[in-house]
């Protein structure tokens, strides 16, 4: 699939609603964009997968009681004591379900889920406090981290511009937005003092930055020898007089009296790809969390099981859907939406089952493999009672094969008045073979980013010769065009579909 985005707002996501008959779709769509920040993207490939997070209750000895891991998706998983108390994969439609952070209320009996976008999602007795999704002037609303101040009453917000965010008591002491000397201002992680006093700011590179009483003992940036000094997390001892630094290649790092318990780097582990790190309560111990789901435990971490071999269902996901009015008189519906691949690797055999009222059905979306952050669109009818409730459960597998992409899409312009909005976008093969033009159309979104409707789009020419170009053009009229956000260009988003077959 060929990608291309034009400059809208900060938040975006989009629920695309496409009937599918062909071979390859190409989309037009907009991206976040930020003025005076760092490429989100460095970020969001760190950060962007499982997360373990430890119950803060213990045996006698210390060891604690259970885990949770969590998806990039959203999707919570209980080990050994821990509780379920629901995660995103519940909440339909969601703005930004790329999630980024989670944390453990100190009593065990909630959790905060940090998405991307700045929200802030609460379970159980978790207390919302407010989100950098919600602040109009955020310069930059792409969070990293969030952390718990020591008593549960408030929290910090780290964004992709270094800014720090501080909701309840949490305290500001400080942030990288403006500091300007900083080698590299990517940053990765927040680490709360146990006094509330201070906070840690980790960048990429291995960076550590300290704000209020935080204390400096020494950074990855400054090993010459680290193989790798991408960093992940930071976490400073029960003290405050220690700290770890977790590195992607599966390295551990000890700071001050951090005490140093093994790592996956020396491990004969079938993926060193770490994605999080945790330390245990009283900071005897440590987990580390590989991108295949393997938990590894050292020090007095209790292994309690895993997520391994599941790299499927967590790095696919039904990135937004929307349900065509129920038809009482046939006891049908319809419901359109799009499944996006959020791994490092392209996914194959992709499909999903959705359980509602009616039952459970098995779905083949239009697309059986994703790139890396593709989506595909999909649609499925159903006969039965209406479901506004849907579960969906996404599965495939890895794969070194891509499909190849013959057309490419670019120009779109959108003009409006308050009766019609028309778009134009321009396409061209770029294959050494003629394609048929098939089923463009147009998706149109309102200013919460939700699906408005969806058109039809006309092709100029329903042949490309190679290297030839031909125009789509589609336009809305009627009640629609008012609730179309207009002055954002997250409004509008071009599929287009071939096939080198006779005809589509």
């Amino acid at each position: 699939m060929n990608e291309i985005k034009i400059k809208l707002t900060n938040t975006f996501y989009f629920l695309p609603v496409l009937i599918l008959v062909l071979s390859i779709f190409f989309v037009i769509s907009s991206p976040k964009v930020f003025a005076d920040a760092p490429d989100a993207s460095q970020v969001y490939a760190v950060s962007k997968d499982r997360k373990i997070v430890p119950l803060p209750t213990t045996t006698s000895s210390g060891v604690p009681t259970g885990y949770y891991i969590i998806t990039n998706t959203g999707k919570v998983l209980t080990f050994g004591n821990a509780v379920f108390y629901g995660d995103l994969t519940q909440i339909s439609n969601i703005p930004n379900d790329n999630v980024v952070g989670m944390v453990v209320t100190q009593n065990d009996l909630g959790y905060y889920i940090l998405t991307e976008d700045g929200g802030v999602y609460t379970f159980g007795n978790a207390k919302f406090m407010g989100s950098v999704y919600n602040i109009s002037n955020a310069p930059v609303k792409n969070a990293v981290s969030l952390k718990l101040t020591p008593d549960d009453n408030g929290y910090y917000v780290l964004t992709t511009d270094g800014g720090v965010y501080t909701f309840g008591d949490a305290k500001f002491q400080g942030s990288m937005y403006n500091m300007t000397q900083a080698p590299n201002k990517v940053p990765v992680d927040i680490s709360v003092t146990n006094s509330n006093g201070g906070y840690y700011i980790e960048t990429e590179d291995g960076g550590i930055y300290t704000f209020g009483n935080a204390k400096f003992m020494g950074s990855v940036y400054n090993i010459p020898n680290a193989p790798v000094k991408n960093a992940l997390d930071i976490t400073q001892t029960p003290d405050d007089n220690g700290y770890y630094v977790q590195t992607t290649d599966g390295g551990v790092y000890t700071f001050g009296n951090a005490k140093f318990y093994g790592s996956v780097y020396n491990d004969n582990a079938p993926d060193k790809t770490v994605t999080d790190i945790a330390v245990t309560p009283n900071g005897n111990g440590y987990y580390d969390l590989t991108s295949d789901g393997g938990v590894y435990t050292f020090g007095n971490a209790s292994f309690q099981g895993s997520d391994y071999g599941t790299e499927s269902e967590s790095s696919l996901s039904v990135k937004g859907y929307v349900q065509l009015p129920y038809n009482s008189t046939t006891s049908t519906g319809t419901v359109e939406g799009e499944i996006q691949n959020h791994s490092d690797s392209a996914m194959t055999n992709i499909s999903f089952t959705v359980t509602g009222a009616f039952g459970t059905k098995t779905v083949t979306p239009y697309l059986t493999t994703l790139k890396p952050d593709e989506t595909t669109p999909f649609i499925f009818s159903y006969t039965g009672t209406d479901s506004p409730t849907l579960t969906f459960t996404v599965s495939g597998t890895a794969t070194t094969n891509t499909p190849t992409n013959p057309i490419s899409v670019s120009n779109v312009n959108v003009t409006s008045s308050s009766t019609e909005i028309t778009v134009t976008a321009t396409i061209t093969n770029n294959s050494s073979s003629t394609v048929n033009v098939c089923n463009p159309t147009v998706l149109f979104f309102g200013s919460d980013n939700s699906v408005v409707s969806m058109l039809q789009a006309t092709a100029g020419s329903s042949t490309l010769a190679p290297s030839a170009q031909t125009t789509v053009t589609a336009t809305l009229t009627g009640s629609y065009v008012s609730e179309v956000s207009t002055s954002d260009d997250n409004s509008v988003k071009v599929y287009v579909l071939s096939t080198t077959s006779s005809s589509c």
